[in-house]
Order: C-alpha cells, then sequence, then structure tokens
C-alpha cells in the first residue's frame, strides 16, 4: 500500500468514525452586516443520542478561540427534534444583536459529546461595513452636527468642537466642554 493510500485510509476511517455519529452542517458564507445592525449564524447537529450523549453546540469566533454565549451581546435559540432509533437534530442560531467592528472575523460552529468527541463545520466570516447613510456615520460633517444640535445649543453658537466615541460624545460650545451618553442613529 502507497504512502498515499495508506493517509487516505486513515482520514477515511476517522471522518468516519466521527460522522458515524456526530455531523454538523451549513453553508460557508461571507455576511457584510452594517455596524449597528444583527447578524445571524445558524448550524444544524446531527446526532446519535445513544453514542454521544448529550451534545453541546454552540458558535466561536476563532480570532479569540471564544464561544458566542455573553447574553449582553448575543441571543441563541436551540431547537431540537428526535427523529428514527436515536438519532437527534439540533438547530442553533446565535444572533448578534448589535454588530460592532470588533465582530470582523471567522466563526465556526462546534459540537461536542459527552465523551469529548467534537464535529466542526466551515468558516463563516463577517466583515462589518461602516454605514454611510445619514445620521449613523461616526464621522460628520459640522453642519449635521449644528442640524442636529440646533434645538438643544443655543443657535448664536457659530463653532461647535465634537468629539463622538461609541457610546459619548464630547461637545465643546462657548469654551465649554461637556459629555453627552447618548447613541445617535437613524434607520
Amino acid at each position: 500500500m502507497s504512502l498515499k493510500s495508506s493517509a487516505n485510509l486513515i482520514i477515511r476511517s476517522f471522518f468516519s468514525h466521527v460522522a458515524d455519529y456526530l455531523v454538523v452542517r451549513y453553508p460557508q458564507r461571507t455576511i457584510e452586516p452594517s455596524r449597528g445592525s444583527s447578524a445571524k449564524l445558524s448550524c444544524e447537529a446531527n446526532y446519535d443520542f445513544k453514542k454521544c450523549g448529550v451534545v453541546h453546540v454552540v458558535w466561536h469566533k476563532l480570532e479569540e478561540n471564544s464561544e458566542l454565549t455573553n447574553p449582553d451581546q448575543y441571543l441563541t435559540t436551540v431547537n431540537e427534534t428526535i427523529s428514527d432509533y436515536n438519532w437527534r437534530r439540533r438547530q442553533v442560531v446565535t444572533e448578534i444583536m448589535s454588530v460592532a467592528k470588533r465582530d470582523d472575523g471567522r466563526y465556526q460552529c462546534k459540537a461536542t459529546c459527552e465523551s469529548g468527541e467534537q464535529a466542526m463545520g466551515h468558516f463563516i466570516t463577517i466583515n462589518v461595513k461602516i454605514r454611510t447613510d445619514g445620521l449613523s456615520t461616526s464621522l460628520w460633517s459640522g453642519r449635521k452636527i449644528k442640524q442636529f444640535l440646533g434645538g438643544i445649543l443655543n443657535k448664536k453658537s457659530s463653532t461647535i468642537i465634537y468629539l463622538i466615541t461609541k457610546s459619548q460624545s464630547c461637545l465643546t460650545w462657548l469654551g465649554k466642554s461637556f459629555w453627552v451618553d447618548f447613541q445617535l442613529s437613524v434607520d
């Protein structure tokens, strides 16, 4: 037997062993959500309950090697159905509720049996787009700031210096600075 045939046999043997009772399925794709919108990651794990036991299925961000489980950032729904004999189908949908630039990266769904056996799906890539419509952009012209703040600030002011961060804005007006906690968004 050649080295190539031997390697193929080992690979086929390994994958048939895993595929025998645990498979993760979903299409490989790239998602390009706008910052502030939501993005859904969906996968399906099919497994034999008798051989696998209780299965843990969760999405991971590869660059951080972390599970997407923070309830402040992610909403995960799980639906499981029992089919013929011992086979079960578990669908896991994790929604990134408010996409930010930090969410750029590659994601993968991983299923783990009680025994530690694992199966993983394809990579999903998220490329976050910065919105350029209306007031939801981070970089505003002085005119848009003045239009937005016109009802708040004295209209006699001719100079407004501003710094907009992710969750706060610092406005300097008539030589006085103040921080405002708000998020501007026009959908």
